[in-house]
């Protein structure tokens, strides 16, 4: 069964640390609008896979 502690397990498995350049494009850091901001690192084209199996899983 699919819950959403599944989902945040199978997203976390897929994330990467992410890069000073995407830290600074989001303004995560100290001063930035986005201070204290969760920035986990799970590409788009990864996020898009594991929604479409979790989707197909649902349905």
């Amino acid at each position: 069964m699919v819950n959403i502690d599944h989902i945040r397990a199978v997203t976390a498995s897929h994330a990467t640390p992410p890069s000073f350049r995407a830290k600074a494009f989001f303004k995560i850091g100290s001063g930035h609008y986005a201070e204290g901001g969760e920035f986990i690192g799970v590409t788009v084209p990864n996020l898009r896979t594991r929604s479409l199996k979790i989707s197909l899983i649902l349905a």
